[in-house]
């Protein structure tokens, strides 16, 4: 890896044709590592000013690249290892874990990405989850597609969940992350966390098991909740309604998902 800035056109138009010729291809998007500008660039051939040209280049790269490859694909996405706030026009995933929670309550479609590289993490992918981030899938090391062999059994594990997950999109993923409020337990004997629904104030508890051995955990209820109605959401099996309180049974290594409910499941 090099210092390499993009304010010179010459060096945008290899990248831009590049990522074209990906998104002709049929790629849905990209994601770019080390986008950190250098403060100054004094090279005199620049067509840009040394303070604007590292950080102006950057923008408009990432403008041509968009356009350039919407022509093709109209949903194209990009995502960025970067901490710089101006990206956020571009991207709602940023490779950058672990500053993203403040920016996050200001813009909730806003998140950190985590790198599943290995064949068999499940635990990178609940917690994933169970924070409200998004998951950056590498194979190997980033060697290897999703088809990878050994990754197979994660993979329809990760759309399995990543099915239950769109179905509460607006809760678990673009809702108000309440951490351990807002729902009753005697004890924890698994992680968890809570998230809000910003219209209808409705949680979601989800809760991971790390250990090797099932467990189960009871739930009381929510917090000021009337109907005491909630759906547990499992990977791989249908939803079901249930009563609280409920001993909920959470596999190993797995996730489920408990949906508050009003009245009328």
């Amino acid at each position: 890896m090099t210092w390499a800035d993009p304010a010179f056109p010459e060096y945008r138009k290899i990248i831009v044709d590049q990522f074209a010729k990906l998104a002709q291809i049929g790629a849905d998007g990209v994601h770019v590592d080390k986008v950190y500008p250098s403060a100054f660039d004094y090279n005199p051939n620049l067509p840009m000013s040394p303070d604007m040209a590292p950080w102006e280049g950057v923008i408009v790269l990432t403008k041509e690249v968009m356009a350039a490859c919407r022509r093709h694909n109209p949903d194209w996405a990009m995502s960025f290892e970067c901490n710089w706030d101006r990206m956020l026009q571009f991207s709602g995933a940023t490779w950058w874990y672990g500053n993203q929670r403040i920016t996050r309550s200001v813009f909730p479609e806003n998140a950190e990405m985590q790198l599943i590289a290995t064949a068999y993490d499940y635990l990178g992918v609940n917690n994933a989850v169970r924070e409200g981030n998004t998951v950056m899938l590498g194979p190997m090391n980033m060697c290897r597609s999703v088809g990878w062999k050994p990754f197979e059994g994660l993979a329809d594990y990760i759309k399995e969940v990543k099915r239950i997950q769109d179905s509460l999109t607006d809760t678990v993923y673009l809702g108000e992350p309440l951490g351990h409020e807002g729902v009753k337990m005697p004890a924890s004997s698994v992680e968890y966390n809570v998230f809000r629904n910003q219209s209808t104030g409705r949680r979601v508890c989800m809760l991971t098991n790390a250990s090797m051995t099932p467990k189960k955990q009871q739930i009381t209820g929510f917090d000021a909740s009337r109907s005491g109605n909630a759906r547990i959401h499992t990977p791989f099996r249908d939803a079901k309604v249930v009563k609280l309180p409920a001993e909920i049974e959470v596999h190993a290594e797995r996730i489920v998902f408990v949906e508050e409910l009003g009245d009328k499941p």
